[in-house]
């Protein structure tokens, strides 16, 4: 009996699970973890995740306006390119004219503009009594006088040949020769001096200069020349013409100056004249090399320093280059309530004039201003005061060098001493004494003074 028992409380369990409906149990939370419960869209059916939106695609007024903004940079880059073209053939044309220019100065610098030695003033032979003859202008002489050329002995016929006066046939023939030697000697060193600024450019770096043409020799300057002007890419920027150039320069302050005179500049079709410094001076136009040693440049070019040569360094031996130095650091730090000088390099004294000079200029706080270079320096007393003229130098500020205004910078120091500053302790430049009448004071020279004093 108790195995049908049995088999029967099991079949009684299994219908009371089949009547109830087998429901699986939900999972236990973990420890620490909250109990997830299904939302709305989960209870109804729906997908736990939607898909990513899609991008819509490109509208027909988004393409047309890209359509449009192609074509319109095509055309821009068709114009551009035509305006290329365009200012290549007017920079080629403006060269061709550069170069007509130049071949017709080359022409007119061939032509012996001089007067023959050997010149004879015609006088016209007019029949007397003629209209011709009453209307013709008398003679140097006057009516009934003998001109001055039938009483010269040149054409009076009377002299011998070989007297003193009367120019015989090789005496004309070998002055001539002579003019002709030099004039070629003249020319073929301008061609030479062409050749050697060109190369003394180049290494320099000065690549923004091309020099074209020097013209001819002159007393201390070449001209006409022809500078071209390049951009950084070596395009054709403008050009440079001048009558006359010249070089000055500084030992001291190592820089090199191009000077021309009387001419103009070309850029973009427009002719600008050089600024001229007053009305009664030709137009000047100064290209300053400031990193540049000019002692090259005045060795190979010595006739381009004519006028302005380089100070040539030496010393006298009256003064003692080191006690000097320091009497005057002395002096120049007396008065330091807005800044002062201090002397770094002296190179010698001559005549009472300071060579190769080199000051630092501080302010009242002690900090370096600028830094100055000068070829010479000149100390003279004034009323009150002390004045430093500083000549053939530059100013140099961080790295930037600036030559000197006209060629000079003067120094003032209004509380300075005169005492202090006697012609026993520092060398003081006085300016020699111009004598009376014809003979004195035609030069500096001859009067005792340097050479050019006369001029200041």
């Amino acid at each position: 009996m108790s195995a049908p028992g049995g088999l029967l409380r099991r079949t009684a369990a299994l219908c009371l699970l089949a009547s109830a409906g087998c429901r699986p149990a939900a999972p236990e939370a973990s420890e620490g973890t909250a109990a997830t419960v299904p939302d709305a869209a989960s209870a109804e059916g729906a997908p736990a995740s939607a898909p990513a939106a899609e991008v819509p695609a490109p509208t027909a007024e988004l393409r047309a306006a890209l359509e449009r903004s192609e074509a319109e940079r095509a055309a821009c880059a068709e114009r551009a390119a035509g305006l290329e073209a365009e200012v290549a053939k007017l920079q080629e044309a403006r060269l061709a004219r550069e170069q007509e220019w130049l071949r017709y100065q080359k022409a007119l610098a061939k032509l012996d503009v001089s007067t023959p030695s050997d010149a004879v003033e015609f006088v016209p032979d007019v029949p007397a009594g003629s209209e011709a003859a009453d209307d013709a202008p008398p003679a140097a002489g006057g009516a009934g006088e003998p001109s001055a050329a039938a009483e010269s002995p040149e054409f009076s016929g009377s002299a011998e040949p070989g007297e003193p006066g009367e120019p015989t046939a090789s005496t004309d023939r070998s002055d001539r020769a002579g003019a002709e030697a030099e004039r070629a000697r003249r020319a073929a060193r301008a061609e030479e001096i062409g050749r050697t600024l060109h190369s003394l450019l180049t290494i320099e770096e000065v690549h923004a200069l091309d020099l074209l043409e020097v013209g001819s020799l002159g007393d201390g300057w070449v001209g006409p020349v022809v500078f071209r002007i390049l951009d950084a890419q070596g395009r054709l920027a403008g050009s440079l013409f001048a009558e006359r150039l010249h070089l000055e320069g500084s030992r001291a302050g190592r820089t090199l100056t191009l000077v021309l005179e009387d001419g103009h500049e070309n850029r973009g079709g427009q002719s600008t004249p050089f600024a001229a410094p007053n009305p009664l001076q030709p137009g000047e136009r100064r290209i300053v090399l400031p990193y540049v040693d000019p002692e090259p440049w005045a060795r190979a070019l010595p006739e381009l320093f004519a006028d302005h040569p380089l100070d040539v360094l030496h010393d006298d031996g009256t003064w003692n280059l080191t006690l000097l130095r320091g009497t005057l650091n002395q002096l120049l730090r007396e008065d330091a309530a807005l800044g002062w000088y201090r002397l770094r390099g002296l190179g010698g004294v001559t005549a009472g004039v300071l060579r190769d000079v080199r000051l630092e200029e501080f302010d009242a706080a002690g900090r370096s201003r600028r830094h100055l270079f000068a070829d010479r320096v000149e100390i003279s007393l004034e009323e009150p005061g002390v004045v430093l003229l500083l000549e053939g130098g530059a100013s140099m500020q961080g790295q930037d060098k600036t030559p000197f205004p006209d060629g000079t910078l003067r120094l003032y120091l209004p509380r300075a001493r005169h005492e202090a500053w006697s012609a026993d302790r520092v060398p003081l430049y006085e300016e020699p004494a111009i004598e009376s009448g014809d003979d004195g004071g035609d030069d500096g020279e001859a009067a005792g003074g340097p050479p050019g004093s006369a001029e200041r």
